[in-house]
């Protein structure tokens, strides 16, 4: 495939990828890598899409799965903040059972909706997708919803091992 077929059939195509990778991402710096990054395995693998009957469907369909990607080693970089916040015991407290507890006793304060996302994501593993299937919620709200539980367990965490310290 010469830079004029490429330019003509996968160029066009940008804007709409930008708007899948912004949707899954909510990040435009993240959005715009990600399509860049396609771009250039694209460019480089340009002689196998010739192939390719519907570049829109194979190009977003790319995207998807590198956003997905990105979203997973985020989620386990949180996911390993959130277990180091849970089960690390306090510092001069040595007992993982009191960090444990205080943990639970946090979880408990959090609104319903709150508490049945980070079971589902912390301790069933569930993906965002079956969550919000289960809760009968968007992804974008099972986001949110886990990012305020998040927020809120941190500072109750903090608050109570400050009030006990």
């Amino acid at each position: 495939m010469t830079r004029e077929e490429f330019n003509n059939k996968w160029m066009p195509l940008a804007d709409g990828f930008y708007k899948v990778a912004y949707y899954l991402l909510e990040s435009e710096a993240e959005a715009q890598d990600v399509v860049q990054e396609v771009f250039i395995r694209l460019w480089t693998d340009r002689g196998k899409l010739e192939h390719v009957l519907n570049p829109k469907a194979y190009g977003t369909m790319i995207i998807r799965n590198s956003c997905i990607d990105i979203i997973r080693k985020n989620t386990k970089v949180r996911k390993e903040e959130l277990s180091e916040t849970i089960a690390a015991p306090p510092e001069d407290d040595g007992s993982p059972r009191e960090k444990l507890k205080a943990a639970s006793a946090a979880i408990r304060e959090l609104p319903e909706i709150q508490q049945q996302i980070i079971t589902m994501r912390a301790y069933r593993k569930m993906e965002f997708e079956e969550i919000a299937k289960e809760l009968g919620i968007s992804q974008v709200n099972v986001r949110v919803q886990l990012s305020r539980a998040r927020k809120r367990l941190k500072e109750l965490m903090e608050t109570n091992y400050y009030e006990t310290n």
